[in-house]
């Protein structure tokens, strides 16, 4: 595969035209410094002797010097650095094997490349003594010498061909920037219309807690609304239900709506029914030996659901004896109308010996007139515990009052009871002047 070539960079330019200067610099000093020497210089000629009776070539004629007057072109530059570097002089010999600067000789001085000949070694002498010198050719054909018809002289104008700049050996070359694929431009995008979202309505529905027997409304306190269609409680409708008010249990009701979009909302709430136990209301009783007692005396019974139920109160236990002291039991027990049970409710009837209370008699001070005939029962009561109003069993004794003569006289009341308790009591009574009587009262 044929290798690709490197594209020359422009970073290098400037690296080439310093080396080129350089170069230049380098050339000029090299002649400047052999120029003089050798322009007043002429070549002499030199004399070759052949052996084996070959004939000897004399050169042509002397070598021209330099002449001051023609400007130094590039091309004599390199022939005197080529003539100080290999003793031989480039128009002498059109090609010198193994010369540091032939190609660039080839490249200024247009000399075509030829094969490489034999050169005899001629050895000079300087100039005060002529040597002829000696060449041994070995004996074989001759070998003609093919010289250029036309040499080139470095005075003939040589346009200078400029030589390909190395590049800069010292400037390491960094690495190109890897070529990224272009991105594709994708087209436009074209946004699509907005998607109008229906949003389902919502049903605002709470459990419930009902009694046995009460009645149940599913959409009592039930509501719906829509974000779009506002409100939806007229459109709701029950879908289940599996209430039964006339048992106990946990029951479930779900309710849907449906909006103008067709969106649905459903929502199940939980009912309880509930029966709450009946209750009766009773104390613990005291008697006293001898009493009647009734159990059922003061007991009543209600229900959350069927009310007032005194008259399904049943006795469950009684072993109360009025004849005989003691603590004893009660227990009373009552079924609501939906078979709720209050339970056993137990009380204390305590029977006690008979005690026997003094009557109590209620009597105030009292002012009378005189000549007047007071009734000395008025306002006076006597009650007793055991036998309750005994008033008109009161005994009045009035005869330390004189009701002629003013002053202050006592009365007694007395009265007794079934059990021959005795109470009494004292007042005054105060005899006025029928004139003073008018002015007190």
């Amino acid at each position: 595969m044929e290798k690709e070539k490197k594209p020359f960079k422009k970073k290098y330019i400037p690296y080439a035209v310093v080396a080129s200067i350089a170069i230049l610099l380098a050339a000029g000093g090299i002649y400047a410094s052999v120029g003089n020497q050798e322009d007043a210089k002429k070549v002499e000629p030199k004399q070759v002797v052949v052996q084996d009776g070959e004939k000897a070539t004399k050169p042509k004629g002397p070598t021209k010097a330099a002449d001051p007057k023609k400007p130094a072109t590039i091309g004599s530059i390199f022939a005197r650095v080529e003539e100080k570097t290999t003793g031989h002089l480039a128009m002498d010999v059109p090609a010198v094997a193994n010369s540091p600067v032939a190609d660039t000789w080839k490249q200024l001085a247009l000399v075509p490349e030829e094969k490489s000949v034999p050169v005899p070694t001629i050895k000079e002498t300087p100039h005060s003594t002529l040597v002829t010198p000696t060449v041994n050719i070995p004996s074989q054909p001759e070998a003609p010498i093919v010289l250029p018809e036309k040499p080139v002289t470095p005075e003939e104008p040589v346009t200078p061909v400029v030589p390909t700049i190395p590049e800069e050996p010292d400037v390491p070359a960094l690495p190109e920037e890897p070529v990224l694929p272009e991105k594709p431009v994708d087209p436009p995008v074209i946004p699509d219309p907005p998607i109008v979202v229906n949003q389902q309505p919502m049903i605002e529905a709470q459990d419930r807690t009902l009694h046995v027997g009460e009645n149940f409304e599913p959409f009592v306190g039930v509501t719906a609304t829509d974000p779009e269609d506002g409100d939806l409680t007229s459109r709701m409708t029950v879908v289940f239900s599996d209430v039964d008010t006339t048992k106990e249990g946990i029951y479930h009701v779900t309710y849907e709506v449906v909006d103008s979009q067709q969106g649905k909302g459903q929502k199940t709430i939980t009912i309880t029914i509930i029966n709450d136990a009946p209750e009766i209301q009773v104390e613990d009783q005291t008697i006293t030996v001898g009493d009647v007692f009734d159990p059922l005396m003061g007991v009543t019974a209600s229900d959350t659901e069927d009310g007032d139920v005194t008259d399904k109160v049943e006795v469950m236990k009684n072993d109360v004896d009025p004849e005989i002291p003691g603590v004893y039991e009660v227990s009373y027990r009552v079924i609501d109308s939906h078979g709720k049970s209050s339970g056993w409710i137990t009380i204390h009837v305590t029977v006690q010996e008979a005690v026997n209370e003094a009557p109590v008699i209620t009597a105030q001070n009292r002012t009378v007139t005189i000549g007047e005939t007071p009734d000395w029962l008025q306002d006076v009561t006597a009650l007793d515990v055991e036998d309750g109003d005994i008033t008109a069993q009161l005994a009045v004794d009035a005869s330390a009052v004189d009701m002629t003569t003013e002053g202050v006289y006592l009365v007694t009341y007395t009265v007794s009871d079934s059990q021959g308790n005795q109470a009494q009591i004292t007042v005054e009574i105060t005899v006025i002047a029928a004139s003073e009587g008018v002015e007190h009262q």
